[in-house]
């Protein structure tokens, strides 16, 4: 018996478009591609859903977000952490260079989870916030 699909296929078809938009993929037409990239949208797909309601997908919770201490498999808003963000996003708009943006987080010496802020750090955060 053939499996069912999950999403229809304006679904999945809209979801590949923003992923390949989220993550700078120039949609391809070639059919192994597309098919990679279509199971890659479904998984992003499935793993935004599980989030859904707060539930966490790995040990470390993404930026802006801190384990619940009363459910470890929570996730709750880390305020300090979402204000960073938008600090991060503002600078961004600012300049539209995520090294100009870690330098300056350094000079204000803003506190990160690592030792200090890079531009990949930066360019993640600004990438999943959708700008």
């Amino acid at each position: 018996m053939p499996n069912k699909p999950i999403l229809s296929p304006e679904a999945a078809e809209t979801i590949l478009r923003e992923y390949c938009r989220l993550n700078g993929h120039v949609l391809k037409l070639d059919a192994d591609e597309h098919d990679r990239l279509m199971g890659n949208a479904r998984t992003s797909a499935a793993m935004l859903a599980y989030q859904e309601g707060g539930r966490r997908m790995s040990h470390q919770p993404r930026y802006g977000q801190r384990i619940d201490p009363q459910d470890s498999t929570k996730v709750l808003p880390d305020h300090l952490e979402v204000a960073q963000i938008n600090l991060i996003l503002r600078l961004y708009t600012e300049s539209n260079s995520y090294r100009a943006v870690a330098r300056e987080m350094n000079r204000r010496k803003i506190p990160s989870r690592g030792s200090k802020w890079t531009h990949p750090l930066i360019s993640r955060i600004v990438r999943r916030e959708g700008n």
